[in-house]
């Protein structure tokens, strides 16, 4: 259900089912001009802020997901995500925790994917990020500084199956082992000073 009154919307529930997957919205906008007068205004953004706004997705099919995206690789898997966010506009900040259970690319079966993410018009926080991928496990956080794109992260990885990494590169190749490491990264794009550290294979 949704409230107007004057500029002031109150999203109280926008509910949606897709199959398995379920969508949820709620929370408040205070746009630019009366929610009667919106289909007048030529703003690009007509928002002036948001208030405690909610988003819940569970169960998406990432396979659904992926050709409107534009995703160039076949994807498998189930995708939740819970977000808040608000502020006065353009100052608008957000947190995010993005699941994905059973991840499956080009056929390869992966594992699951868990991040967690904040962000706002002047730099986004990749605050956790653990991966499942190629037999091993995946953990990286960072940020990014806008508009600058100033990239200041690490990453590091275990346990990663060099038979599987080139499965999902779709190379033939016939190599075989096991590969820890990780990676130190600050720059501005694209001019960005990498610390790289690899052990393997074994």
């Amino acid at each position: 259900a949704v409230e107007a009154e004057g500029a002031e919307v109150k999203i109280l529930s926008l509910v949606g089912r897709q199959r398995e997957a379920r969508y949820q919205l709620r929370g408040a906008v205070t746009l630019a001009v009366p929610f009667t007068q919106l289909h007048q205004t030529s703003a690009a953004f007509p928002i002036r802020a948001i208030s405690k706004l909610q988003l819940d997705i569970e169960h998406a099919d990432l396979a659904m997901l992926a050709p409107p995206l534009l995703v160039p690789v076949p994807l498998a898997g189930a995708l939740s995500l819970h977000a808040t966010g608000g502020g006065i506009w353009p100052s608008l900040h957000g947190e995010g925790q993005i699941a994905v259970r059973g991840l499956v690319v080009r056929g390869e079966v992966l594992g699951d994917v868990s991040l967690v993410v904040a962000g706002s018009p002047t730099e986004v926080v990749f605050k956790r990020l653990v991966a499942q991928l190629g037999g091993g496990e995946v953990h990286a956080s960072g940020t990014v500084s806008l508009p600058r794109l100033l990239l200041d992260g690490a990453l590091a990885w275990q346990g990663m199956r060099l038979e599987r990494l080139a499965i999902l590169q779709e190379f033939s190749l016939p190599i075989s082992g096991a590969l820890n490491g990780s990676v130190k990264a600050r720059g501005t794009w694209p001019d960005v000073h990498a610390e790289i550290s690899v052990q393997g294979p074994r």
